[in-house]
């Protein structure tokens, strides 16, 4: 689902995934999340999905991907995945899996992708700006951005000091 979802967490990777904990306790596994993107065949997203999405979308995000299996994904079926602007519902929404995955995972890192500061007109979650020819105009959502990866920061600092958060954007 592109976020942290442990109900589909694949037993084999899991007992790999304690193995290597185990045998390197001094290497950081980080799982790989979107932290701004979801797909509409969640159920998270089927309800709250016009307040979480980045509007308007960008030419060519809102397209099918291959999801590949892995340690939080379902199977390897192709699927639409949307840009989401962090919107306070959606941070709260995602650090609450993020915290059940990396209690339960006893993970000590976390990667994220899709992290990119973009323009956000919804009106769903207080973005955009109303213009002297009533036509919504977007805003930048910089404190969105920040506030998301302050919240996850702290969240695993507060469990382990030494704990890795890498972001990419590209």
């Amino acid at each position: 689902y592109s976020y942290p979802e442990i109900t589909f967490l694949n037993p084999v990777m899991k007992a790999e995934l304690d193995g290597y904990q185990k045998n390197r306790p001094n290497t950081i596994v980080a799982p790989y999340l979107a932290m701004c993107a979801a797909t509409p065949r969640s159920m998270e997203y089927r309800y709250y999905g016009d307040t979480w999405r980045l509007t308007p979308a960008p030419k060519g995000w809102d397209r099918k991907l291959l999801i590949t299996p892995g340690i939080m994904r379902a199977n390897d079926i192709p699927g639409e995945h949307y840009l989401i602007c962090p919107s306070h519902d959606y941070i709260n929404f995602y650090m609450e899996k993020m915290e059940k995955s990396y209690k339960t995972l006893k993970l000590r890192g976390w990667y994220t992708d899709w992290a990119d500061v973009r323009w956000c007109n919804n009106a769903h979650h207080g973005h955009g700006w109303i213009d002297w020819n009533g036509k919504r105009r977007p805003t930048w959502n910089f404190r969105s951005i920040r506030e998301f990866t302050r919240r996850i920061y702290t969240f695993m600092k507060s469990l382990d000091k030494d704990s890795v958060f890498m972001i990419h954007s590209s």
